[in-house]
């Protein structure tokens, strides 16, 4: 999920952290999806806390 473009601030999915994710850049890999009538192509962002320093796919 695009962070920058809907203006909102993720939190750690991590067990009792709760720290800000930061994006780093877009995921590697791409996905294709299917559609009711067409594929597209799908790209997850990477993100990391900046409390636990774990890193987060969307």
């Amino acid at each position: 999920m695009p962070r920058h473009l809907f203006q909102y601030q993720f939190v750690c999915i991590h067990e009792g952290c709760q720290g800000a994710l930061t994006n780093i850049r877009f995921h590697q890999k791409t996905r294709m999806v299917l559609d009711v009538s067409d594929y597209y192509v799908m790209a997850g962002e990477d993100y990391n806390c900046n409390k636990c320093k774990r890193h987060v796919i969307s």
